[in-house]
């Protein structure tokens, strides 16, 4: 005996390549970059910052200044990493090389901010 369709279908839905992940991150003049087994290293004029990536990320640095990243499992969880390490790996790329300025904006009652020796306090 048939069981009746209760009027709602399952679709799988198939997860593409991220398509923040698939852009190559350069390496701008003054920074270096070594890639040592899942372990990226960049080190830059502001600094040094180094970074492990799981095997289901694959790393790869061209000469020229280029490193692109790319999945090396076709799962699931490996389609999730793909652009959030490749965003990492350009914030690492960009704190190493140029300096940042952020911008604070409290509102409402009850905030205390306090600048003491470079330092922001915030209660």
């Amino acid at each position: 005996m048939a069981i009746p369709n209760p009027g709602f279908s399952v679709t799988r839905i198939e997860c593409k390549e991220s398509r923040i992940g698939k852009k190559p991150v350069t390496v701008p003049k003054g920074v270096t970059a070594s890639l040592e087994n899942q372990t990226l290293r960049v080190k830059g004029p502001l600094g040094e910052l180094t970074q492990n990536y799981p095997r289901e990320i694959k790393l790869q640095y061209d000469p020229s200044g280029i490193i692109t990243v790319s999945r090396a499992m076709d799962t699931r969880k490996a389609q999730q990493m793909h652009g959030l390490f490749r965003c990492g790996l350009f914030i690492s790329v960009l704190f190493t090389s140029y300096a940042c300025v952020f911008f604070f904006q409290c509102c409402g009652v009850g905030n205390n901010v306090k600048l003491a020796n470079s330092k922001l306090s915030l209660s």
